[in-house]
């Protein structure tokens, strides 16, 4: 059973009532940050983008995916409180079709190798289709370029990469 609700629900805890927070940066410095939450996705809209993608979804992601279809972790907020970007954004399923689509563009009937699930600086987070279907535990990959030569393995599954 995925501890992604444990590990959620403590992160949560630490949000104030506007889901922001003051985080320590380099040098000291303190910066505000806020998040948002997606509704839950239901479970037909799961079996429903697996059975249009062709893609099985490793049980850890689905698990987050029924608490929160995406959401954006650790966007700066600057003086006057308005969100200047950076942080963490897990896509919601529509924007993972949406990413992969676009990711897709110059060769549309060629499959990419990963499932793009979320966006962290100017990288993309994704899950390997390879490691998917071998199976394999852990099977998270971090890019600037969408190509198999630049992929960063960063053995964690979605579970202990969110912890």
């Amino acid at each position: 059973m995925p501890f992604i609700n444990q590990t959620l629900a403590s992160f949560k805890n630490r949000l104030d009532e506007g889901l922001s927070m003051i985080v320590s940066g380099p040098e000291g410095e303190n910066s505000n940050i806020v998040c948002s939450f997606n509704d839950p996705a239901t479970k037909e809209q799961i079996e429903e983008f697996e059975k249009k993608t062709e893609w099985i979804l490793p049980e850890d992601y689905k698990a987050f995916l029924f608490i929160h279809n995406g959401c954006m972790l650790f966007e700066y907020i600057d003086e006057d409180g308005d969100r200047v970007g950076g942080g963490l954004r897990l896509h919601s399923l529509e924007e993972i079709e949406r990413a992969y689509k676009d990711m897709q563009a110059d060769e549309p009937d060629k499959p990419l190798p990963f499932i793009p699930i979320g966006s962290v600086l100017d990288g993309t987070l994704a899950i390997s289709i390879k490691k998917l279907k071998t199976q394999e535990p852990n099977y998270l990959l971090n890019f600037d370029i969408p190509s198999e030569e630049f992929f960063e393995d960063i053995q964690l599954n979605f579970e202990l990469f969110l912890d």
